[in-house]
Formats: C-alpha cells, sequence, structure tokens
C-alpha cells in the first residue's frame, strides 16, 4: 500500500465533507 501524507488525508477529507454538505439535488445532474 501506498503511504499517504498527512496533506493528502486531510485533502481527501475535506472534499469527502464537502460532497456530504452537499444536497443531493446539486450533487446529481
Amino acid at each position: 500500500m501506498k503511504t499517504i501524507s498527512e496533506e493528502q488525508l486531510q485533502a481527501f477529507i475535506l472534499k469527502a465533507r464537502e460532497k456530504k454538505n452537499r444536497p443531493p439535488a446539486t450533487a446529481m445532474p
């Protein structure tokens, strides 16, 4: 497995949070 740096991990978490916070209406076409 590749080692993930803390910066990459934080960026991944932030993106995941943004997806969760967005309503499904805007997420899907």
